[in-house]
């Protein structure tokens, strides 16, 4: 199936059986989904299992989407995002959301998309990661959701299993939390 496809167009192709289309969702999904589950459990090899269990878990659920543009990758990060909280707490780990562990080691860096990769080359964005790796779980998780994956609200309320009240509340608390970080590091001309 070709890319230009729709996600739920490619996802309902898999569910029939399309290994093509399996395959151009873990290209769009696969390193985002890692890059979240990996600040999150802070292991990268462990983020990439994981990462396939949550697009194994949806298949064999094999969810009736709604159809709506972003259903499917909502429900994918809801997806990982259960599946990292049931490896916390099967194996006891603590749940935090840090995503200066996933771009601390280089190597572990080449492996991310593009996107991720240059991340890291902008001293900036290193000066960003770190700042959201001092605030609260819940805001760096909020944050993170709107500004590096582009939910909407009603997508992260869904992810977060909040309303979008509580979410706006998350990412207002959030954006002076984080301004407040950057600008301890000197960065007064932020702008989200």
């Amino acid at each position: 199936m070709e890319s230009n496809h729709s996600d739920e167009k490619l996802f309902k192709a898999s569910l029939e059986g399309d290994e093509g289309a399996f395959k151009v969702l873990m290209d769009r999904y696969g390193d985002r989904v890692t890059v979240y589950i990996a600040a999150r459990v802070a292991d990268v090899q462990e983020a990439e299992d994981l990462m396939i269990e949550a697009f194994a878990r949806m298949i064999h659920a094999a969810p009736a989407l709604s159809g709506g543009e972003g259903s499917f990758r909502g429900y994918l990060f809801r997806t990982a995002r259960t599946t990292v909280l049931k490896f916390n707490r099967q194996y006891r780990l603590k749940s935090a959301f840090s995503l200066e562990d996933v771009y601390e080691d280089p190597a572990a860096a080449e492996e991310f998309s593009d996107t991720a990769s240059e991340i890291l080359k902008n001293e900036r964005s290193r000066i960003l990661l770190g700042c959201m790796d001092r605030i609260k779980p819940e805001y760096r998780e909020a944050l993170y959701l709107m500004y590096f994956e582009n939910m909407k609200i009603r997508e992260i309320a869904g992810v977060m299993k909040k309303s979008g009240m509580a979410v706006n509340q998350l990412l207002r608390r959030g954006r002076e939390a984080l301004r407040k970080e950057l600008e301890k590091e000197g960065i007064t001309d932020a702008q989200y």
